[in-house]
């Protein structure tokens, strides 16, 4: 059996949760859309309030106007010089500063609704940015859950695929045989084995014949680490059962990774870790703990 690849197994999972991607999309848009709107609404409120509370003012400077205008002509008549340069005069000074006036009132009023305006954009334009990020963000979450998704059943695949080669039974039967008498043997042993049950299981070897132990239990021991603190705070490898950091008597000294060293420990090749304080650490499976590298 050949495993299938991974890409396809990402795009696989990227199908399969297409359509809650866009429900989800859907959902974040609508919200947004509602946000715009309710914005819109109130700024084009607000931008039309802004223009008639305008209206009294120009109102007040026709009637100023007409006001002055009366006056001109009452006094004009009184003096006789109804045609006179003085009467035209006074009427063009009426009518400048009636256009004077409006001119003012027009530039407040635009000043003000520009203002309203350029809120009103940016304020659309921020909800709009977020419409675009909140959607990005729906779409790489989705993307993350199909690679975790794709990456564990690629695994899966080349655990079971590894599992049903001759050749490793082989070579597992052949490295039990040669082991002292009562103890374990675990030359890369099968991580999620089904077995005819279809139970997920660890397989390991002793005295040339297989054994089976339950998900998260230690072979060695038999110990089950799923309440072990660092177990609960940085989770287990592929095993099921041995953490991926380490906390001693209340100790944290933080999670593991690969210094790139190895070395054998009860019969079986095994990777050197270190933490952040450059500690470096491995595993005895036999007493089901890390150890200081270089201690017994």
């Amino acid at each position: 059996m050949m495993a299938t690849s991974y890409e396809t197994l990402y795009q696989r999972y990227l199908k399969e949760y297409e359509a809650k991607q866009n429900e989800s999309i859907a959902a974040s848009d609508a919200v947004y859309d509602s946000k715009i709107k309710t914005i819109e609404d109130t700024y084009n409120q607000n931008i039309n309030k802004a223009k008639q509370e305008y209206e009294d003012d120009y109102r007040a400077n026709a009637v100023q106007k007409k006001v002055n205008e009366f006056f001109i002509a009452e006094d004009m008549a009184n003096m006789g010089l109804t045609n006179s340069g003085l009467s035209r005069m006074q009427v063009t000074a009426n009518n400048l500063s009636y256009a004077n006036n409006k001119a003012k009132l027009d530039r407040q009023r635009q000043s003000m609704v520009d203002s309203l305006t350029m809120e009103m954009t940016n304020l659309i334009s921020s909800a709009q940015t977020e419409k675009l990020s909140a959607a990005q963000s729906i779409r790489d979450s989705y993307a993350e859950l199909a690679a975790e998704n794709a990456s564990e059943a690629y695994k899966a695949e080349l655990e079971a695929e590894a599992e049903q080669t001759k050749a490793y039974y082989s070579y597992l039967a052949n490295q039990a045989e040669a082991k002292e008498e009562n103890k374990v043997s675990l030359y890369d042993y099968a991580y999620n084995y089904k077995n005819a049950s279809g139970v997920k299981v660890n397989v390991y070897y002793k005295d040339g014949k297989k054994y089976e132990i339950a998900r998260g239990r230690n072979p060695y021991t038999n110990s089950n680490n799923t309440n072990d603190a660092a177990v609960m705070k940085y989770g287990t490898f592929d095993n099921g059962y041995q953490p991926k950091g380490v906390i001693i008597d209340g100790v944290d000294y933080g999670k593991l990774k690969k210094s790139g060293e190895t070395d054998v420990v009860n019969g079986r090749t095994q990777n050197v870790w270190i933490t952040n304080d450059g500690t470096k650490w491995i595993w005895d499976g036999t007493k089901n703990k890390y150890l200081l590298y270089g201690e017994g």
